[in-house]
């Protein structure tokens, strides 16, 4: 593949081209004696003939004796074919270790509680909304409107405005209607039984049951405000609507607080006696 090889080459074919023309001449003048032609024909046919020769040298030369013709460059080759290859492995590292790199896991804290934001809504009916009130064991879950006008008993549990706001001090009194969307099952609830109040911050508050008793509809001692206690009343109507239920429940810490206080009076009284 060096240019003396290829130098070579071409000297074989030029050497050729002259056996070839040198031959055509000797034959053609040898045919043209036997014919009887004279030597001004001769003269031109080897005129043309040489001309020939020189055109067919001239053609044979420029396309295969072109001493300056580049060698094919196989060091350019190499090269290209070096930077197609540190390409592909450098693509490779980058969808490796930037596009399909691992997300770590971040490490958890034990006993943590991951709790969505959640909010209350304004409104039901038109009525605004303080917060919800939960029965689990009865199934009852409601929103507890201020009002007990009767097109807000029919949406939710109403709130009636005797000066107790919900998980504050004081008796927060509400009232439903005795029907399966609301109280119906109310009359199930036993003394220390628990509920919740859930106020519009989210904020819950577990309650105990305490009292459970019926009145005449025109009987309000229950509605009685006590700052003393962070207290509840649920009340519904009985079959026929001829008495009131009522439910009494207070804030189960400072319940236990206020039986905890009690318990130590009582003893305090015996040791006297």
């Amino acid at each position: 593949m060096g240019s003396g090889r290829r130098s070579l080459d071409r000297r074989d074919k030029k050497n050729s081209f002259d056996d070839y023309y040198s031959s055509s001449r000797n034959n053609n003048i040898e045919e043209n004696n036997d014919l009887g032609n004279n030597n001004e024909n001769n003269n031109r046919y080897d005129n043309n003939l040489d001309d020939n020769y020189e055109r067919n040298i001239n053609f044979a030369e420029s396309n295969f004796w072109d001493e300056d013709e580049e060698e094919f460059n196989y060091g350019k080759l190499i090269v290209i074919i070096a930077i197609i290859v540190i390409a592909i492995i450098a693509g490779v590292l980058v969808y490796k270790f930037v596009i399909n790199k691992p997300v770590e896991e971040q490490p958890k804290e034990e006993n943590t509680v991951v709790q969505e934001s959640v909010t209350m809504i304004e409104t039901v009916s038109g009525y605004k909304v303080l917060g919800k009130i939960v029965i689990s064991n009865l199934g009852i879950e409601q929103y507890i409107l201020d009002s007990i006008e009767s097109n807000a008993l029919q949406s939710g549990i109403g709130h009636i405005n005797n000066g107790g706001s919900i998980n504050n001090y004081g008796n927060f009194c509400l009232a439903g209607h005795n029907n399966e969307k609301n109280f119906e099952r109310l009359d199930e609830l036993e003394i220390g039984n628990e509920f919740v109040l859930v106020d519009r911050k989210m904020d819950e508050t577990i309650y105990q049951v305490t009292e459970i008793f019926e009145v005449e509809p025109d009987d309000l001692q229950c509605l009685l405000q006590d700052e003393s206690k962070i207290e509840v009343t649920l009340i519904t109507c009985q079959a026929g609507a001829t008495k009131r239920l009522v439910i009494k429940a207070q804030e189960k810490n400072s319940l236990a607080s206020t039986q905890n206080i009690a318990d130590t009076n009582t003893v305090n009284t015996e040791e006297d006696i």
